[in-house]
Order: C-alpha cells, then structure tokens, then sequence
C-alpha cells in the first residue's frame, strides 16, 4: 500500500526465455513515477542491505582492485532532536578481495571502498531529495515519530569495510 509518507520501490526486470534480469528499480511516488539507472539501483540496494554476493570494484591510486562475494548490511534509525531530524545509516562490507594483498594495502583498498560507497549513498540520499521521493522510508519514520515536518533530515554515514584476500587460481 502506497502512503503519502514513503515511495514504493518496484524492480523493473527483463524476461528472455526462463531468465528474469532485475537491472533497474523505479520510486512509486503519490504523484510520479522514477525510473533508476542501472548503478542508482545497485546504491538503492547498497543502501538498504539487500546487496548480497555481487562484486565491488575499487579504483585506489591508479590502481584497480575487484572484490567477490560483497555483503553489505545496514542499520538505519532517525532521531528528532528539538526541531531536527537526523538520518543515521551504519552500512557494513564485507567480502574478498581477489587477489592476495599485503594488510597494508588491504587497508588501503577498505579505505577506498569505503570512500566509494560513502560517496554513492550521499549522492542517491540528495537526488532522492530533489525528486522529493523516499525510496528509503526515512519520511515515514519522522510521520510515526510525529517530527514538525516531513522532509528529507540530513543524513549521517558511516561505512564499515573488512575484505579480506584470498588467492585464486585460474
């Protein structure tokens, strides 16, 4: 059920034979409808931990890194404080980086994960902002926590990364 306080998020998928490809999601909003690209639905589902064995790759320092079996995982809570609210995600990575890396440049890779999915969130929690949708439910708490008002709080983040390495042969 659509209420007025939260969009609905809907997978737009491709049939060919017996395959179902799910490659984009669109917002259900009261008034319109947002269709995402393919990479704002890999955020969407970055952002609201139902991004399960997929793959990560990172660019650090000129340098490609691709990481396997991704799991993401997030907490999201909205607190009022006086007349504000704020939108607080913990988003935690976990997965294997392919090839086998000194903990020094683990590190360093986590690090820029991180940096990269931080970037990717904010950049998702604004344009959801500006199209005044709420593919992430956040309006819905502050209506249920009875908030002065129904917009879009600033947002918090903090990302977690452990990738570990782990050799493989071909």
């Amino acid at each position: 059920m659509l209420v007025p306080s939260q969009t609905a998020v809907i997978p737009v998928t491709t049939v060919m034979h017996k395959t179902i490809e799910v490659n984009r999601c669109a917002w259900l909003t009261p008034s319109r409808v947002i269709v995402c690209s393919p990479a704002q639905t890999v955020h969407w589902a970055m952002v609201m931990g139902l991004y399960k064995n997929g793959a990560l790759q990172v660019l650090d320092n000129k340098r490609s890194a691709y990481a396997e079996d991704v799991r993401i995982s997030t907490r999201r809570r909205v607190d009022i404080r006086g007349r504000r609210a704020v939108a607080y995600w913990k988003i935690s990575v976990a997965g294997h980086w392919q090839s086998v890396q000194r903990n020094a440049a683990n590190r360093a890779l986590n690090l820029a994960a991180e940096r990269e999915i931080l970037h990717n969130v904010l950049a998702l929690y604004r344009w959801a902002g500006q199209e005044q949708a709420d593919p992430f439910g956040v309006r819905n708490q502050l209506v249920w926590l009875s908030a002065p008002h129904s917009s879009m709080p600033p947002l918090e983040v903090s990302v977690q990364c452990h990738i570990t390495s782990t050799a493989r042969t071909v």
